[in-house]
C-alpha cells in the first residue's frame, strides 16, 4: 500500500514537473512579444491602471485606453478592455509593478489557479482522482490552455470560477455556488447562458445567490468607475463590436460557436443575429428540458451540458476561452469511472474528448471544434434522458446515489 501510495505520488510530480517545463517553454518562446507588450495582458493591466489612478470615470473611452497602453505596448493601437469595472480589482494592484513582472505574476497566477481547479475538482469527484497525473500532462499541450497563458488571459480564471461553482453545488452550498457563478459577469455570454441552464433545475438559493451577487457587483462596479461610466458599457460594447477586425482584434469568422459557423457560411450580419439568437434559444431551452428533473438526472452531467452549451451559444468564444471546457471534460471522466455508461454515449463523449485535446493537431479549425463540442453536448444530453428514462421505470430512487454528483 505505501508503495503504492509513494508510485501515485512520484506520479503527480512528474506530471505537474512536465507541465511547468512545457508552461516555461512556451512563455521563453514569447518573451519577446510579452516585453513589446503585446500579449492580450495589456488591456487587463492598462485598465488597472486607469481604474487605480482614479481616472476610473473614463474608463471606456477609446484615448484613455490608448493613452494608458502608450506607456508599456509597441502596439500600434490600443487592446481595448470591454469587460465589467469590477474585474480590475484584480489588476488594480498588478499595475503597481510594471508591466513585465506583473504579467509573471499573472502568469504564476494563472498556473497556479489550473493546478489548484484539478486538485479540488479530484478531491470533490473520486473519479478523476485516479486519472489526476494524467489530465494533469494532458492539458500541458491543451492548446487552448497554452495560449491563455501566454496571452495572459482570464479564462484561466474563468475555469477555476466555474469549478469553484460545481464543487460547491455538489457539497449543497447553492447559495454560494450561485454567488461563484456571478463572478463570471465579467463575461456575461457565458455567465448568463449557464445560470439560465442551471436555474430550471436547481434551488431557489442558487437564484438568489447569483441575483444577488449580480447586484453587489453592479455596486462594486458604480463604486470605482461610477454610474455614468457603468451605464456607458453596452454602448461601448456596441462600438467595438462594430469596429474592424484590424481595430478590434476579434474575427468572428475563427470563433468555434454558432456565430462563428454562420458567418463562415457566408451569412450576412442580419442573418447571423437572427441565426445566432434562434438556435442560442433552442439549444438553452434543450439543455433546461434536460436539467429540470433534478432528482433523476446527475450533477456533474447537467453542470457539463451547461457549460458545454454556453460555449456554443454564446456571442464571444475565442481561442482561449475554450479553456473553460476542461471543466465538463473532468465532470465527464468523474461520469464513465464513478457510473460507467454502457451504450455508444460513451464512445461520443470519448470521441469528442479527443477532437477537443487534439487542438494542436487539427490546427486552429473553427468548423472542427464546432463539431466536437456539439459532439460533447449530445452526448451529456443523450445520456441524461437515459438515465432520466430508467428512473421513470425503476422508481424515483433509482439514480438517488448520483442525483448531486
Amino acid at each position: 500500500m505505501m508503495l503504492r501510495t509513494i508510485t501515485e505520488g512520484r506520479k503527480r510530480q512528474l506530471s505537474c514537473l512536465i507541465f511547468l517545463c512545457v508552461a516555461v517553454a512556451l512563455l521563453l518562446t514569447a518573451r519577446t512579444q510579452i516585453a513589446a507588450g503585446a500579449s492580450d495582458f495589456s488591456s487587463f493591466y492598462a485598465a488597472g491602471e486607469i481604474v487605480r489612478s482614479g481616472n476610473g470615470a473614463h474608463l471606456y473611452e477609446y484615448e484613455t485606453q490608448r493613452q494608458a497602453q502608450q506607456q508599456f505596448s509597441y502596439r500600434s493601437g490600443p487592446l481595448l478592455f470591454p469587460h465589467a469595472p469590477f474585474e480590475t480589482v484584480l489588476y488594480a494592484p498588478l499595475s503597481l509593478l510594471s508591466y513585465q513582472h506583473a504579467y509573471l505574476l499573472w502568469w504564476l497566477c494563472n498556473l497556479a489557479l489550473v493546478l489548484l481547479t484539478l486538485e479540488m475538482m479530484a478531491r470533490t469527484f473520486p473519479g478523476i482522482q485516479a486519472l489526476l497525473p494524467y489530465w494533469i500532462l494532458a492539458l500541458a499541450f491543451f492548446a487552448p490552455l497554452q495560449v491563455a497563458l501566454v496571452q495572459g488571459q482570464d479564462s484561466v480564471l474563468t475555469m477555476f470560477l466555474l469549478a469553484a461553482c460545481v464543487v460547491l453545488l455538489a457539497r449543497g452550498r447553492d447559495a454560494s455556488a450561485g454567488a461563484m457563478l456571478a463572478l463570471i459577469l465579467y463575461k456575461p455570454q457565458l455567465a448568463l447562458p449557464i445560470f439560465l441552464v442551471l436555474a430550471v433545475g436547481l434551488s431557489w438559493r442558487f437564484i438568489c445567490g447569483f441575483v444577488g451577487g449580480a447586484v453587489g457587483l453592479a455596486g462594486i462596479s458604480a463604486a470605482m468607475v461610477g454610474w455614468r461610466a457603468l451605464a456607458s458599457l453596452p454602448r461601448f460594447l456596441a462600438w467595438f463590436n462594430a469596429l474592424p477586425v484590424k481595430v478590434s482584434g476579434v474575427d468572428p469568422r475563427g470563433m468555434a460557436n454558432v456565430r462563428g459557423i454562420l458567418l463562415q457560411s457566408g451569412v450576412n450580419a442580419p442573418q447571423v443575429v437572427v441565426g445566432l439568437v434562434s438556435v442560442a434559444m433552442l439549444l438553452l431551452a434543450m439543455a433546461a428540458v434536460g436539467v429540470g428533473r433534478e432528482n433523476k438526472t446527475s450533477l456533474t452531467l447537467r453542470f457539463a451540458l451547461a457549460v458545454s452549451v454556453a460555449a456554443l451559444a454564446s456571442y464571444h468564444l475565442f481561442p482561449h476561452d475554450l479553456t473553460i471546457l476542461i471543466v465538463p471534460f473532468l465532470l465527464a471522466v468523474h461520469e464513465l469511472t464513478a457510473s460507467p455508461i454502457v451504450e455508444w454515449q460513451t464512445t461520443a463523449a470519448t470521441v469528442a474528448t479527443a477532437m477537443l485535446m487534439m487542438f494542436p493537431c487539427t490546427g486552429p479549425n473553427p468548423r472542427l471544434i464546432f463539431v466536437g463540442i456539439a459532439c460533447f453536448c449530445c452526448a451529456f444530453w443523450l445520456e441524461m434522458r437515459r438515465r432520466n428514462g430508467l428512473a421513470a421505470v425503476a422508481g424515483p430512487h433509482a439514480l438517488e446515489s448520483v442525483s448531486r454528483g
